[in-house]
């Protein structure tokens, strides 16, 4: 068996190495660059294609995989909205994403910019950059267990969120399509979303992206939620409308935001543009901001969520070419 693995980063070296060492019976072909239009051709005579969260694939690319021998696509990621699934299942081609690789990696990610947030720490350490030591209203910072939490999404992450703010004290409420007997040891939930946000000091996001989602947190939504409320993203970018976030920052409407992701990341991460001028004004008067912390789509990225996502990625992979089936399987 044959995978091609494209966007290997260093950090990825040393878990696919070991994977590669504990299934001698595959050879793996890994490559730093995308996989485009204009490399397609190293695809040509492998089962499977492992990418990353940040892919997209040229229209050419999936003409090209249907008349090779590619059998199936495997994302180490749990988003795949950057993915043609209806093609992919139309040419025969089987999809799976990373699954539970980084649940907990991105719960420990919210409750850490939640503390973040509310306790103005940003202001604080700029503060204290300019030698100014002082205590004043502007640095005034709120408890945590006397917040409630807000959750939209109470998936395997959106849980998992639930259960870290319950331990802190907090009082936990969330919406969810589906609503689940285990959770509700953790959250208490809403009819709807909008009571979620009219009850919520901080409200966090845990869903996946679909077109009808678009702009979900847009004017209306920021204006819905309570004064000096705090809107956490960790899940996708296109689910906020930046623009609408800054002017309810702006009005003060809110306290402050943490987002993981920003709805035009894929010019941006995971690149290190240190030495070019950024032309995106709306990200830039993130960055700028000290009630906004702004993350490069990095809160799954610890040592064990890299490691999980390599093996989960791969076995899926083999799994699909084997048997036509895995737990990690995206049907549509």
């Amino acid at each position: 068996m044959k995978i091609a693995f494209f966007n290997l980063i260093d950090v990825e070296k040393k878990p696919l190495n070991d994977w590669i060492e504990n299934h001698k019976d595959v050879e793996v072909f890994a490559y730093s660059d995308d996989l485009t239009k204009d490399n397609m051709d190293l695809i040509s005579d492998v089962d499977a294609i492992v990418l990353s969260k940040n892919d997209s694939l040229d229209e050419e690319v999936y003409h090209f995989a249907k008349n090779s021998k590619v059998k199936t696509v495997a994302i180490r990621s749990t988003g795949y909205d950057n993915y043609d699934l209806k093609l992919l299942k139309e040419y025969g081609i089987g999809f799976t994403n990373g699954g539970d690789y980084c649940s907990d990696a991105v719960a420990e990610h919210t409750l850490a910019v939640a503390f973040y947030i509310s306790r103005n720490l940003g202001k604080i350490e700029d503060n204290v950059q300019k030698n100014d030591f002082s205590w004043e209203e502007s640095i005034i910072s709120r408890k945590i267990s006397t917040m409630t939490v807000g959750i939209i999404g109470v998936g395997r992450i959106g849980s998992r969120v639930a259960r870290l703010f319950n331990s802190m004290g907090a009082k936990v409420i969330g919406y969810d399509i589906v609503q689940n007997e285990e959770y509700k040891k953790y959250l208490t939930y809403m009819d709807n979303m909008d009571l979620v946000l009219e009850k919520s000091d901080i409200v966090t996001l845990h869903l996946p992206f679909m077109e009808n989602l678009r702009h979900m947190a847009n004017k209306e939504f920021f204006q819905k939620m309570k004064d000096k409320a705090i809107f956490i993203n960790a899940a996708r970018g296109l689910l906020t409308d930046t623009k609408a976030l800054l002017d309810a920052l702006n009005s003060g409407k809110l306290w402050g935001a943490a987002l993981d992701v920003y709805e035009k990341e894929q010019d941006i991460v995971p690149k290190n543009l240190s030495n070019e001028v950024l032309e995106d004004e709306v990200l830039k008067e993130l960055i700028r901001r000290k009630d906004v912390l702004y993350t490069p789509h990095s809160a799954f990225f610890t040592d064990v969520s890299i490691k999980n996502s390599i093996y989960a990625s791969l076995n899926s992979a083999v799994e699909m070419v084997r048997t036509g089936k895995s737990k990690n399987q995206i049907i549509i």
